[in-house]
């Protein structure tokens, strides 16, 4: 295990090529990488590229990633399909992008044991068409998106966390970054 403080101007591409390194230096042999939503950016994208690793991880919902989910569920884009992804500064990644729908999770409220469902993992209610479906990006054409189940765990219950956590002002935050290796 190691850590990397991280501040606030420290690169996500950075981080992933860092966190990426130390595993490959540890002799960690990497089959598929699992990344949030948090790290879907070109930059990190085309770092994970020339690294040669293969991943998965949820897009988050720009307006072109909507508009393949829109079109998925029209018809008009299958399941699985090339996406380019580009910056507000005009660089592009190039990844498969696999459509599913949204797999439903239970939690528990606090009052009565009663269940409550929500759509892991926005902690948001599915309101649109479009909003029941989620892409996925990824270096690999075939592959079973269940694969991704672990981290839904992990993301759904930082995402009931957050929302019963209690809020303070803090000035002075340093971050940190845990990376686990396991051969």
């Amino acid at each position: 295990m190691f850590s990397i403080n991280v501040a606030q101007s420290y690169k996500k591409a950075d981080f992933v090529r860092k966190s990426i390194q130390f595993c490959l230096d540890q002799g960690v042999i990497i089959d598929l990488l699992l990344l949030d939503r948090g790290f879907f950016a070109v930059d990190v994208t085309n770092t994970i590229n020339d690294m040669g690793v293969d991943r998965l991880m949820p897009c988050t919902n720009t307006s072109g990633v909507v508009e393949a989910l829109q079109d998925h569920k029209s018809g008009r884009r299958d399941a699985v399909a090339p996406y380019t992804l580009t910056s507000l500064s005009g660089k592009t990644a190039t990844f498969h992008m696999h459509i599913t729908k949204r797999r439903k999770v239970r939690k528990k409220s606090k009052t009565k044991g009663k269940s409550q469902e929500f759509v892991a993992p926005d902690c948001v209610r599915a309101a649109n068409a479009q909003d029941k479906l989620i892409g996925f990006a990824s270096s690999l054409t075939d592959i079973d998106i269940k694969k991704y189940d672990c981290r839904w765990m992990i993301e759904t219950s930082f995402c009931v966390v957050e929302e019963n956590r209690p809020r303070q002002d803090a000035t002075q935050t340093r971050p940190t970054s845990f990376v686990s290796c396991s051969v």
